[in-house]
């Protein structure tokens, strides 16, 4: 993990277009449409760190574009493959993201986990072995 301070100013902000974050380089996004109310994890980067959003987003009535909303920020100094779901959480309205090493998202390679509240957007740092591996996301091993 990094420092977030460098990165705080994105918490709060609004955007329609990528363009609008110059100094940011987009990867990737994944959304996700529960109970008509949308939100999004946007992957960033810049320099040696990666930046993932939690974003809320709505529908601006003006222009009609999706406006997305950054509620909270992950920063990773280096670059990690992710995974939303790989570990399963009892709580509702809550999914669990784990990082691992390019190329190794097996259970026993999971770097660091985050919970995240799709009612908030926020996330928070969590034990990963205090949760339950998701059977359809990782290779069972085999006795």
């Amino acid at each position: 993990m990094s420092n977030t301070d460098e990165f705080d100013y994105l918490i709060g902000m609004e955007y329609s277009e990528l363009s609008e974050l110059k100094e940011l380089q987009y990867k990737s996004r994944v959304g996700l449409t529960k109970d008509d109310i949308e939100t999004t994890s946007t992957s960033f980067v810049k320099g040696n760190n990666q930046i993932i959003t939690s974003e809320s987003v709505r529908i601006d009535t003006k222009s009609n574009q999706k406006v997305y909303k950054i509620l909270d920020i992950i920063v990773l100094n280096g670059y990690y493959a992710s995974c939303e779901g790989c570990l399963l959480s009892n709580k509702k309205n809550v999914t669990i993201k784990t990082f691992h090493p390019l190329g190794k998202t097996v259970s026993d390679s999971i770097i660091v986990a985050f919970e995240k509240n799709y009612s908030t957007g926020i996330f928070r740092s969590v034990d990963p072995n205090n949760y339950k591996l998701n059977p359809k996301s990782y290779p069972q091993k085999k006795d």
